[in-house]
């Protein structure tokens, strides 16, 4: 009795011991037109802004000069925090002419590892205007597949795009953490995300206004539409989602619109 006691207490200590779950933050944000028009100024307050969470998925960065600077001008600046970070552009998109874009990843080194490279996700480039950029990540010896997406307008109808989701997911990444992070131009209760739905996916926020207002109206109400947001597959607890906010005011927000009409969208997730 003594002997088996003992066994069943070393079985569970090295089961609790060698069993983790991985915690991290995810922020998701459009900074519009990211690249050479951000000056000095606008890229501490970006700092400012980002400096708590884990890994940012970035879209909207511009394809031509000055893109691919402004994410290493931006990492550069998040390293001078007492963090060390690394960070990923991809190339620019295969899209309509004017659509173009690249994207960016920027995660602290001591808290995820880069799996491989980041890529363009080829399957969906003949089907949406700007392929999403795709990325796996260690964090905590658990492994999640990251998608950055930026949809076409809503007048040009992303849900074409969104329905291939579910198709992209069962053949390529079934089994696999898997978080959709970004602008997806509709709302969360759009019918086109059902599929992902029934499949187990959640959204972080629900209806929760994300965009920016060229000016307050009479409530003073600065917030339009809930388009930014972070899309969780099955195996991915979200222990807590918001939208983060750091206008002062209605004064403040024409400061702000300098540097997004969009505002960042971070979640805690934790992977069991």
């Amino acid at each position: 009795m003594r002997a088996f006691l003992i066994s069943f207490l070393f079985l569970t200590f090295s089961f609790s011991f060698g069993y983790t779950q991985a915690n991290f933050t995810l922020l998701t944000w459009n900074i519009r037109d990211f690249g050479k028009t951000k000056d000095a100024v606008e890229i501490g307050h970006m700092t400012e802004i980002l400096k708590d969470f884990d890994i940012l998925a970035i879209q909207e960065v511009v394809a031509g000069y000055g893109g691919s600077q402004a994410v290493a001008k931006l990492a550069a600046s998040l390293n001078r925090t007492g963090e060390q970070w690394d960070y990923a552009v991809s190339n620019p998109t295969k899209s309509p002419k004017y659509k173009t874009e690249r994207y960016a990843y920027i995660w602290k080194k001591n808290k995820a590892q880069l799996v491989g490279r980041p890529w363009l996700e080829a399957a969906l480039q003949e089907i949406v205007f700007r392929e999403p950029y795709m990325a796996r990540f260690l964090i905590e010896n658990r492994e999640v597949v990251l998608m950055n997406y930026h949809a076409r307008k809503h007048d040009d109808e992303p849900e074409r795009e969104v329905k291939e989701f579910k198709n992209l997911y069962f053949q390529f990444y079934l089994n696999t953490p898997f978080i959709i992070a970004g602008d997806f131009n509709l709302k969360d209760k759009h019918t086109v995300f059902f599929p992902l739905k029934k499949a187990g996916f959640d959204f972080v926020l629900e209806n929760e206004p994300t965009t920016l207002k060229r000016k307050c109206d009479v409530k003073g109400r600065m917030r339009n539409h809930p388009i930014d947001n972070l899309f969780y597959s099955p195996g991915i607890n979200c222990k807590e989602g918001f939208v983060v906010n750091p206008i002062r005011g209605c004064f403040d927000l024409d400061r702000f619109r300098g540097l997004s009409d969009h505002l960042p969208v971070v979640a805690s997730f934790r992977i069991d």
